[in-house]
C-alpha cells in the first residue's frame, strides 16, 4: 500500500513538472521547422523547457522501472526528482510569456522595395533589366531575416531571377523557401515583376517595374512611382 501510494504520489509530480513545460517544449520543437519550414513562436527559454521535460520524463521512467522490478530507489533519487519538479517550476515562473509568431509581410515587402531599387539603379545605367543574382542578392542581404525557419535555420531573403517571362511568378517553384523573392524579366528586358514568397502562398502584393521606376507593393502598377520609393 505504501509502495503504491509512493508511486502515486511522484507519478503525480512528474505529471505536474510535465504539464508546466509541454506546451513551451513543444512550441519551441515545433518552432525549429525540421520537417518544413515554419513561423515560430517566441518562447523565452523553450529549450531549457524541452530539456527539462525530456530529463524528467526519463528520470521518472527509470524510477517506475526500477519501482516495477521489485527495486527501491534510494533517497538522493527522489531529492533529485524533487529538484527536476523545482526546476520546472521556477523556469515556467521566470520565463516570461509566450508570443505568436510575427507577421512576414512587412519585412517581405522590404525585400521587394529593395530588389526592385537595385533593379532601377541598373537600369538607369544599362537601359535595361539584366540583373545579375549578385545584384539582387547583395540588395536583400542587408535586410533583415522576413521569421522563417527551416530545420532549425533561419531563413533569409534570397533572390530568384526568371527570364522571359509575361507577368510576375504568382505561384511557388519546386524547391523554393519562404522568403523567396521572385525576379520576373521580360523578354525585351525593359519591363520586370517582382513577387515574395510567403510560408503557403506568393503575397498577393507585387511590384512592377519600367523604365527605371516601379511600383509600391500593392499600387497600380501604371503608376510607378520614382526609384527607392517607398
Amino acid at each position: 500500500m505504501v509502495r503504491a501510494a509512493s508511486v502515486a504520489l511522484y507519478a503525480g509530480f512528474a505529471t505536474l513538472g510535465a504539464a508546466l513545460l509541454a506546451h513551451p517544449a513543444l512550441l519551441w520543437v515545433e518552432g525549429l521547422g525540421l520537417s518544413r519550414p515554419v513561423r515560430p513562436w517566441h518562447v523565452p527559454l523553450g529549450w531549457a523547457a524541452a530539456v527539462l521535460v525530456a530529463v524528467l520524463a526519463t528520470f521518472a521512467f527509470g524510477m517506475a522501472v526500477h519501482r516495477a522490478l521489485g527495486g527501491n530507489p534510494r533517497r538522493r533519487h527522489y531529492l533529485a526528482f524533487l529538484l527536476l519538479v523545482a526546476l520546472a517550476l521556477v523556469l515556467r515562473a521566470v520565463s516570461g510569456d509566450i508570443r505568436p509568431p510575427l507577421d512576414p509581410a512587412p519585412r517581405l515587402l522590404d525585400g521587394l522595395r529593395a530588389a526592385a531599387g537595385a533593379l532601377d539603379a541598373e537600369y538607369a545605367a544599362t537601359r535595361r533589366y539584366a540583373p545579375t543574382p549578385g545584384l539582387v542578392q547583395g540588395a536583400l542581404s542587408a535586410l533583415p531575416a522576413p521569421g522563417f525557419v527551416h530545420r532549425g535555420r533561419e531563413l533569409r531573403l534570397s533572390g530568384r531571377i526568371l527570364h522571359g517571362m509575361r507577368g510576375p511568378q504568382v505561384e511557388a517553384l519546386p524547391g523554393d523557401l519562404p522568403g523567396t523573392i521572385y525576379v520576373c524579366i521580360s523578354s525585351d528586358e525593359q519591363r520586370a515583376w517582382l513577387s515574395a514568397l510567403s510560408l503557403h502562398r506568393v503575397l498577393p502584393a507585387m511590384v512592377q517595374a519600367t523604365a527605371g521606376t516601379h511600383s509600391a507593393p500593392g499600387f497600380d502598377p501604371l503608376l510607378p512611382l520614382y526609384p527607392n520609393a517607398r
